[in-house]
């Protein structure tokens, strides 16, 4: 199901319910039972609001909301619990919100003077006619966490995306305002923000445990998705738990799962250890179409043998840990951070760099370096360099141990040289929004959130449309809240991987969740895919869109294939950014469109 709405020109989606009519009409098109509407009117005024998607609100709240809609209060329209779109008029204009992280999208365009919406993006690009934006499809590959490089958003031309915590303003005229409704640079006492987590996460879980029939959880072994499973469970909720175990992938997280699960009440928690039987690129021809390019392309067959026993339980719920890395663990540039802070925070800054050049195989002084360089970098200056690595990447090699603000464009090598020229001029002609963090580290943080979200919400289509309905409980907007409200620098720690979650429930979850030292990784079955599907991939490399729209080379990326194949380590992320690209783009021909019909508009 998608939602949508038009202002100052009357199109409407051939098949489709009304929301509201005239004279901004907004309606939903297909099944709306699953994405969990409501729809209130005001009696005294001309409010309007609907809300869906995972959203807890009560109908005491809704009428609430009424009143916000009247005031313009955006922000108390999205603190009810959950992760939601919320859509109103108040009789002059229509306003549409996506959530904090942008894990429920907006799109919009303009069209014959006046702007359509829609919680899809491929809808409007069927309105208007228009096909794929390969520069932005670059971008998307080689930048993503850059918002800079490809300002719409979207790999779509002329359709745009509203960035998570933002909110969509048509008036009468048709015209579309951006206004940002999260202030993203206020922060509290790390205590307090502890607190806020431990808070909204324990009503995350509860909200959506009372109204599921059956709930299931991913159960990691991990920080993230264990946390949620076991909160449920000592809540009293049943809980079908599960741990991915593939012969092809080696780490600790089954042994820590079993461990965890052992604590809990096994009348309450049914632990299960599944294995998909499949590999990452594994049946690629059949992967799921999706409204923008999915980045999980190469993992899908992983992802849906894996969650086929959610399916046979018949869940209506799964909880899943996604998102926690992007928002309480500290990446490498909160050294910089750190850095900033000198000569007052020596050894704590030696001992993080330190740490960090254990974790990677780095030497330490290749660390320190490049953090003490970062922190005397702006964000400008970061934009910059990515534009100059992206023309000329031959020319810039970034080392293991290179920070930057706006990551490092590794992707370029892979982009003929009109594809590398045109994104570097995008970057260089960019400005940055007035009113953006000016901590540049702040403001690196909410792209890398955003760019999660839009990541989330391909995940979120696919995984639902396979039957499993999966809820990223840790993108809840007031989760995202309480753990954005602390410096950037605070997230480190050389004792626990994520020392707000520590502190939000340290006493009440097993200490072995919480002080564990190692996260799983996945790379096995990675390189076992490459070396099962090397025929399928170079043949996609060799007769890809993406070569004939002249955005890549495929002689490099072929023999990047080749190397990976035979076992030598190679560029993991960039195969699977090109796969993921790739196939959206053969995708297009293809896909389902969306007729539209021109006539006056439904009335209310």
């Amino acid at each position: 199901m998608w939602i949508g709405g038009i202002a100052g020109t009357q199109h409407t989606p051939a098949v489709h319910k009304p929301l509201w009519g005239a004279p901004r009409p907004a309606w939903t098109v297909g099944d709306s039972g699953e994405a969990g509407l409501h729809v209130a009117f005001s009696a005294g005024s001309r409010c309007r609001l609907a809300i869906a998607g995972d959203c807890y609100a009560t109908a005491a709240d809704l009428e609430t909301g009424l009143d916000a809609v009247d005031r313009h209060d955006w922000r108390a329209l999205t603190s009810w619990p959950g992760s939601y779109w919320a859509a109103c008029d108040d009789g002059q204009e229509t306003t549409v919100l996506t959530d904090v992280a942008g894990s429920k999208p907006v799109y919009y365009t303009r069209h014959h003077g006046g702007t359509a919406w829609a919680t899809q993006a491929g809808p409007l690009a069927d309105l208007t006619g228009v096909g794929p934006d390969y520069g932005a499809l670059a971008a998307w590959m080689t930048c993503p966490a850059v918002p800079e490089a490809y300002p719409g958003g979207t790999t779509y031309t002329g359709v745009r995306r509203l960035p998570g915590g933002h909110a969509l303003r048509i008036g009468r005229d048709g015209v579309p305002r951006v206004t940002r409704y999260e202030p993203e640079d206020e922060h509290q006492p790390f205590d307090d923000a502890a607190v806020a987590l431990r808070e909204a996460l324990m009503t995350a879980v509860s909200m959506r445990a009372s109204r599921a029939g059956r709930l299931s959880s991913d159960f990691s072994g991990g920080l993230d998705s264990t946390t949620l499973a076991i909160l449920a469970v000592r809540a009293g909720f049943p809980v079908l738990a599960l741990t991915h175990c593939d012969p092809a992938i080696v780490n600790d997280d089954l042994e820590y799962a079993k461990r965890l699960a052992a604590g809990e009440d096994e009348n309450l928690l049914t632990h299960v250890a599944a294995g998909s039987g499949r590999l990452f690129f594994d049946d690629l021809d059949s992967a799921p179409r999706t409204d923008q390019p999915l980045a999980d392309t190469a993992r899908w067959a992983v992802h849906a043998g894996f969650r086929q026993p959610v399916t046979e339980h018949g869940s209506d719920i799964h909880m899943t840990g996604s998102g926690g890395d992007t928002h309480l663990a500290a990446g490498p540039q909160a050294l910089a951070c750190l850095a900033a802070a000198l000569p007052g925070k020596s050894a704590e800054f030696m001992r993080h760099c330190s740490a960090r050049a254990r974790l990677r195989q780095l030497p330490v002084h290749s660390v320190v370096r490049s953090a003490l360089a970062l922190s005397r970098t702006s964000y400008e200056q970061a934009l910059g360099r990515v534009a100059d690595a992206i023309r000329n990447p031959a020319a810039q090699p970034a080392g293991r141990a290179a920070m930057n603000w706006a990551g490092h464009g590794r992707m370029a090598v892979w982009l003929t040289v009109d594809a590398r020229r045109q994104l570097a001029g995008t970057i260089t002609a960019a400005s940055v929004p007035d009113g953006d963090p000016a901590q540049p580290a702040l403001r690196a943080a909410w792209n890398e959130l955003r760019e999660f979200g839009t990541y989330q919400a391909e995940l979120d289509l696919v995984a639902r449309g396979g039957g499993v309905p999966a809820h990223a409980v840790l993108l809840d907007n007031n989760v995202v809240r309480a753990a954005m409200s602390i410096p950037v620098v605070q997230r480190l720690s050389n004792d626990v991987q994520k020392p707000l979650l520590n502190a939000a429930f340290s006493g009440t979850l097993p200490a072995l969740l919480l002080r564990r030292p190692t996260k799983g990784g996945y790379d096995g079955s990675g390189y076992a895919g490459i070396a099962a599907n090397a025929e399928r991939l170079t043949e996609m490399a060799r007769q890809s869109p993406l070569a004939g729209a002249g955005l890549i080379d495929p002689g490099p990326v072929r023999e990047e294939i080749a190397r990976m194949a035979a076992g030598a380590p190679g560029r993991m992320a960039m195969l699977e950014a090109f796969v993921a690209a790739d196939r959206w783009a053969a995708a297009q021909d293809s896909r389902h469109r969306v007729r539209w019909t021109e006539g006056a508009p439904d009335r209310a």
